[in-house]
């Protein structure tokens, strides 16, 4: 019994060896398991930058102590420094960056992380008016952009009062002479009123908008008759005329003081010789003066201006009975 208890004794001894290297083994497998399970896996976003990392830090602020990541006092991390570690989490980093604001003709310097333009007009302490214009737009988010313009908008409403032209009424009629008008009704201008709403950026006007407009006074129209009839009873029977025109009549006659036996285009003085204005009645244009007969306009003089006409006679009498009148004439053509 002894020399059995003894081998198995010497078993023991001799195997034990052997068990102590398993348990070893059992013992390092089980912390490197243990070591791996407590290790998570974590993304850093600095910017355009992304890093995937493993660690067994508890919190953020562990992580980046151990990965010296360094922070300015401006920067933003989002979750916050002192979040517990999950695995899969992801961490942002926002630089601060410096940005102009400029407003009121002044430039303020920010340091800041903030995105949205917005806040970080309201972190500068800067207020915004509900219509004031920011550039880039204060919903966006600041991106690449190192200023910002703030535009103060501001708005007025003025009232302006202002005529109607009236309008003209033409109406044909034969009682009427073609080349004669008449005014039945004098036009007569009306008045309104307008709110106007008009738009100030930066002190300057920069919009008029019409939001409300009045008629005070209406306006009147102004009816012109307007002659027609181009036909008149003369010697020849009814003749047929381009227009009728009011002008001052003259006689005037060979020997008369200045007045030659030609005329200033060469033709011989006689009577049915009119003299005319050229810019109102051409050379050569044919005419018919009530009074007078059929004549055809051949000269002219200094002092014939405008509606004005002389008519030649033959003797120094007929000049002294016709003298001077003013009367319609009719335009026959060339």
């Amino acid at each position: 019994m002894e020399k059995q208890d003894q081998e198995i004794g010497e078993a023991f001894i001799r195997k034990t060896p052997i068990l102590l290297i398993l348990l070893l083994v059992c013992i390092i497998g089980a912390t490197i398991g243990f070591y791996h399970l407590t290790e998570k896996n974590i993304t850093i976003v600095d910017g355009n930058k992304e890093f995937n990392i493993k660690t067994r830090s508890k919190t953020i602020e562990e992580v980046f102590i151990e990965e010296k990541v360094s922070l300015k006092p401006e920067d933003i991390v989002e979750p916050s420094l002192d979040t517990p570690i999950e695995n899969g989490l992801e961490i942002q980093i926002n630089r601060a960056k410096p940005i102009t604001i400029i407003s009121d003709g002044k430039e303020y310097e920010i340091i800041t992380a903030t995105k949205k333009v917005g806040d970080i007009i309201r972190e500068a302490g800067i207020a915004l008016g509900n219509i004031d214009k920011v550039l880039p737009y204060r919903e966006s988010d600041i991106g690449n952009n190192k200023d910002i313009r703030i535009i103060r908008v501001t708005e007025e409403k003025v009232d302006k009062e202002e005529k109607i032209e009236y309008a003209i009424q033409r109406l044909p009629t034969k009682e009427l002479d073609k080349g004669e008008t008449k005014v039945v009704q004098r036009g007569e201008t009306g008045l309104r009123n307008k709110e106007i709403k008009v738009t100030y950026e930066d002190g300057k006007e920069t919009r008029r908008e019409i939001i409300k407009e009045e008629v005070i006074i209406k306006p009147r129209d102004e009816i012109i008759q307007v002659g027609v009839n181009d036909t008149i009873t003369t010697s020849r029977g009814n003749t047929r005329f381009e227009k009728a025109m009011i002008v001052t009549a003259t006689a005037y006659c060979y020997g008369e003081p200045g007045v030659n036996n030609t005329t200033s285009i060469g033709a011989r003085l006689k009577r049915g010789v009119i003299a005319v204005d050229p810019k109102v009645i051409p050379y050569y244009t044919k005419l018919y003066v009530p009074g007078y007969g059929f004549g055809q306009a051949l000269d002219t003089g200094g002092a014939i201006k405008g509606n004005k006409i002389d008519l030649a006679m033959d003797t120094k009498a007929e000049t002294i009975k016709y003298g001077r009148r003013k009367i319609k004439i009719y335009i026959l053509g060339k």
